[in-house]
């Protein structure tokens, strides 16, 4: 669950997460095979521990089983029982395989995927014929993935919206189309990547990624200052790169990558300037399809690391420039964003770490010679305790696109703070976790009139009871300065939230519970209440056929207490929806492969309101307190 100032921004890096370590489960690595890249492609797994096991693999050789991570050192069970889910024990010898093999005769997945709205939403008979939705309400996605253990992939993703037309008005059918092709592994110590993809150095000062765009990621992940290229894979239409990459290592301790990308991108004119950018991915009537690839962006970079055992550094630049002015309606809280036609910038990084300590680290500056700069201390006392420090500053005067790190703001400027933060194993059936987050705005900020602050507070406490259940525990809190309506004036504004969850496994069927409360409180108004109780299950009688099914009462004071909370979803589908006012949620999902070639899935969601007549305002109006969806997918695997 999410209650966060940016809570879009944490629910895309969550939904980001699991997207990634959903192909991660489907295409396994093999243990005995897979390089220290790989290896730390996972989330979960630190380069110490990396090292660890590469070094026993070198010393035995081979792995015949999962069960010898136990005699690895640092090798926790968690982590043994998460490696169990992205790894496998496979063969050790390489036989030449001929390139045409390679290309085609790999994995091949292939998942179409339909949203059909059991309703109207008022765009469709809108009487403005510039807001008036241009197609039909069912939503398509269709995903081609193909993947071979020696190391290419392609895909190709299209995508239409509900609303948006087909084959008309510029779209090839449709709106969206996405794709990409890698080589890794052909040529030794060589990477290529072409189409589209997503690039993270550092810390993401330069070109960000979103994993730890919450506090509490920098708690539970494991820091690491690497360059990461992958191939775009979602379906979300901006944050991604669209040319030509690669990544080369040479000398065996030296990485180059370099990567030139250009596409069209969205964005509000005046004129011929560009007032503000559009990210939703929309393109359903006039006004949306008007700012549609409006401008051209060129993007260039490149990444020198150097690497040792225990510690690395890297440089990085990129330059980017816009085939418009870009120059937003000047406000106190935009003063100092991108203006103009060229953007760069420059950065050092670095990362060093020994049995106790871990550092990494990143300084950078903009092409107007502003600084931002972050740094990550975790340290292990002993093998149960672990601390987190992280202080960051951004001037206000920073600029950088597409840099995404551990932040409070919406983006990388104007900001000064401090994390400091622990996770501690009390014995084997109890884990806590804590952090807490301070940060301070020297300028404006969007909806505050002068400098602010803001402050996060987060424990959370898990209990094993066994292998079969468990409890956790979570309280959160967090404030933060905003103007009064209709006055001069700044008051502090803030969320309390406890959440109590519990969850019940076995081997063919698994169910959770929660509860989570909420108190929203400002200055000047009265406190907002909100409670949500929810229950998830999980029937599989057989590998081949599961069921899920969610349900939820809530019942908060308005908007402003509202709860997040995970429902079940298709392969490749993700989300953390919000509930707010009184109503209640279900969701039923039922998913069969009647062979290993063929899966079938259907999805149904009810939402209905118990206080309200419609849902949703404007063109995404229901005139009606009860929404149904349905969602049909169908995959090939090959």
């Amino acid at each position: 669950m999410m209650n966060e100032e940016g809570d879009a921004s944490v629910v895309s890096a969550q939904s980001a997460l699991l997207a990634d370590l959903e192909i991660l489960y489907h295409n396994p690595i093999n243990i005995n095979t897979a390089t220290r890249e790989q290896i730390l492609r996972l989330p979960f797994i630190s380069e110490a521990q990396a090292d660890s096991l590469l070094l026993y693999r070198q010393q035995r050789r081979v792995f015949r089983t999962l069960g010898e991570l136990q005699v690895i050192s640092g090798i926790d069970y968690s982590t043994r029982c998460q490696l169990s889910l992205f790894t496998y024990v496979g063969d050790t010898i390489r036989r030449k395989t001929p390139l045409k093999h390679i290309i085609g005769r790999g994995k091949h997945e292939l998942y179409n995927t339909l949203h059909i709205p059991l309703y109207k939403r008022a765009g469709y008979t809108s009487p403005n014929p510039y807001a008036q939705y241009l197609g039909n309400r069912l939503s398509h996605t269709l995903r081609y993935r193909y993947h071979h253990h020696e190391g290419v992939s392609y895909g190709l993703t299209l995508q239409k919206d509900n609303g948006e037309p087909v084959a008309k008005q510029g779209f090839y059918p449709y709106d969206y189309i996405s794709a990409y092709a890698q080589v890794e592994g052909l040529i030794p110590n060589v990477s290529l990547l072409v189409g589209d993809f997503e690039i993270n150095w550092g810390s993401g000062l330069l070109i960000g990624n979103n994993y730890f765009s919450s506090a509490k990621s920098a708690i539970t992940l494991v820091p690491k200052n690497k360059s990461v290229l992958r191939p775009h894979t979602s379906s979300a239409e901006s944050g991604f790169m669209r040319g030509i990459a690669s990544s080369i290592r040479w000398k065996r301790d030296w990485e180059t990558m370099v990567f030139l990308s250009y596409d069209k991108i969205d964005a509000t004119l005046k004129y011929d300037t560009v007032t503000s950018f559009k990210t939703d991915g929309l393109h359903r009537n006039f006004n949306e399809i008007g700012k549609r690839r409006t401008v051209g962006q060129f993007v260039a970079g490149t990444r020198t690391s150097f690497r040792q055992s225990h510690w690395q550094v890297g440089a990085n630049g990129y330059y980017a420039h816009y085939d418009k002015m870009i120059y937003p309606t000047m406000k106190a809280y935009n003063k100092y964003y991108l203006r103009g036609q060229n953007v760069g910038g420059i950065s050092v990084d670095g990362a060093w770490r020994n049995k106790y300590l871990t550092y990494q680290g990143e300084l950078a500056i903009d092409d107007g010679a502003h600084l931002a700069t972050t740094h990550l201390l975790q340290g292990k006392p002993f093998s149960s305790l672990t601390l987190t420090m992280q202080g960051r500053y951004f001037s206000p005067r920073y600029v950088s696109p597409f840099a995404e790190t551990l932040q409070s703001g919406s983006r990388v400027q104007n900001e000064t703070g401090i994390l400091l933060g622990a996770k501690y194993q009390v014995n084997s059936r109890l884990t806590t976790t804590a952090y807490t987050d301070w940060c301070y705005h020297p300028r404006p900020t969007y909806r505050t009139n002068y400098p602010s602050q803001r402050f996060k507070y987060e424990a959370e406490g898990i209990y094993l009871l066994n292998e079969n259940v468990n409890f956790q525990l979570s309280y959160r809190f967090n404030t933060k300065q905003q103007n009064v309506t209709g006055y001069d004036l700044m008051e502090y504004i803030g969320r309390h939230q406890v959440q109590f969850s519990s969850a019940y496994k076995q081997e063919k069927f698994q169910v959770n519970a929660s509860t989570s409360f909420v108190v929203a409180t400002t200055q000047t108004t009265s406190p907002e209440y909100g409670f949500l109780l929810s229950t998830r299950g999980k029937y599989a009688p057989t590998p081949t056929l599961s069921l899920q099914l969610f349900a939820s009462v809530f019942f908060t004071d308005g908007y402003s207490s509202r709860i997040y909370a995970y429902e079940p979803q298709l392969r490749y589908n993700g989300g953390f929806p919000t509930y707010a006012y009184h109503g209640m949620r279900v969701v039923g999902q039922l998913q069969w492969e009647p062979c290993k070639y063929i899966s079938l899935a259907t999805r149904y969601g009810l939402l209905h309101y118990f206080n309200r007549e419609s849902i949703s305002s404007g063109t995404q109006q229901i005139l009606s307190p009860t929404q149904n969806d349905l969602w049909i997918q169908v995959g090939v695997k090959l």
